[in-house]
């Protein structure tokens, strides 16, 4: 035997050992040991002449011709079994990676969601005080018109066809966000099977550590595209509810022209700015979603771009419907409130199916 190694008595795996001196094919060469360094041609008459000692050295040739054989077969079936240790230790060794990159995702994830929530409750704190300020400046309007109700009792006229089709044009928005949520679980879903198609037996190491980061990013973006939805059906409500206290501020102000065109300008401003909002959490929505895949960038700008558009829609014409609005003030109030109750259960709703919804890590 040519080859000699040392075996690591501590560094095992499953039964297999690890050695420290790998098999080097520039040690036994195959070539170094052919006919030509046993050459008859070497041992020619003038060496040689007795005939019966020729005979027998090239005998002695053959044997160690032999010999040398036997050694390279036993060298071949050492370097079989030390390739097949050497790929189970392998083996071994990628599924460990692999068990301690699954942990440190699901840590990275964990810490990504949790600082997310925080983020999101400062930015929904920040965004209740300013409609605390709103409302408080509504209810000091309210009180400075109350007076003017009862003169405009008698010129309200039924305009219910109207707020109907507002309310079911907001219903068809909410609709269509229960179909973006179910979309983005179904893309999660294929993104979870593309990481198990995605595993190749070479260069297993590197691909699956560059795929999960790539996952992990995904992942980030997915989660804030959702808490950015639950955001924008929030302050889609408190929306609802600031456009109500718009209606009822114009229908009180119906008694002197003057002060209702002041009145209709500024509220119109405000209304330019709720729309302009709205306008820029679309387009935050809209870059977020662009993040996440090229099949769910596609019809999530979609989407939004409709959803977008159908806004400004409806904020126009309410706008311009405003002034024909006339309806007695009891009838007023006890639509406003069912639909209050209404609304209310369904973005309850709403909240409870983003609540649920439990992407892979």
């Amino acid at each position: 035997m040519a080859l000699f190694r040392k075996k690591k008595d501590e560094e095992t795996y499953e039964g297999v050992h690890v050695y420290d001196e790998e098999y080097d094919e520039e040690e036994y060469d195959e070539d170094e040991y052919d006919d030509e360094e046993y050459d008859d041609d070497e041992y020619d008459d003038e060496e040689y002449e007795d005939d019966e000692y020729e005979d027998d050295e090239y005998e002695d040739e053959e044997y160690e011709e032999d010999e040398y054989d036997d050694d390279a077969q036993e060298e071949l079936l050492a370097l079989e079994n030390t390739v097949s240790q050497l790929t189970k230790t392998v083996e071994h060794l990628t599924k460990q990676l692999e068990n301690k990159q699954e942990s440190i995702n699901r840590m990275a994830s964990q810490a990504t969601q949790q600082e997310s929530i925080i983020y999101e409750n400062k930015q929904l704190q920040m965004r209740y005080n300013e409609l605390q300020q709103q409302l408080k400046e509504a209810e000091r309007q309210q009180e400075a018109l109350k007076t003017n109700y009862e003169q405009e009792i008698e010129q309200l006229t039924s305009q219910e066809d109207e707020l109907i089709e507002v309310e079911e044009e907001l219903e068809q928005l909410r609709q269509r966000e229960d179909e973006l949520l179910k979309e983005l679980e179904e893309k999660s879903k294929q993104v979870q099977a593309f990481e198990e198609k995605a595993i190749h037996l070479e260069e297993k190491a590197a691909i699956i550590e560059n795929y999960k980061l790539k996952e992990v990013e995904s992942m980030r973006r997915i989660t804030s595209l959702e808490n950015e939805n639950q955001q924008l059906n929030m302050r889609l409500q408190e929306a609802e509810a600031k456009y109500r206290d718009l209606e009822r501020s114009r229908v009180e102000q119906l008694a002197d022209k003057n002060v209702l065109q002041r009145d209709l300008e500024r509220e119109l401003a405000k209304v330019e700015q709720m729309k302009d909002e709205l306008a820029t959490i679309l387009i935050e929505a809209k870059e977020k979603a662009r993040e996440t895949a090229a099949e769910a960038e596609l019809e999530a700008d979609r989407r939004r771009q409709m959803a977008e558009n159908e806004a400004h829609k409806i904020i126009s014409e309410a706008s311009m419907e405003v002034m024909k609005i006339r309806q007695e003030i009891k009838q007023y109030q006890e639509r406003l409130t069912a639909f209050h109750h209404e609304s209310k259960g369904l973005f309850e709703q709403l909240i409870q199916h983003s609540k649920v919804l439990n992407l892979p890590d």
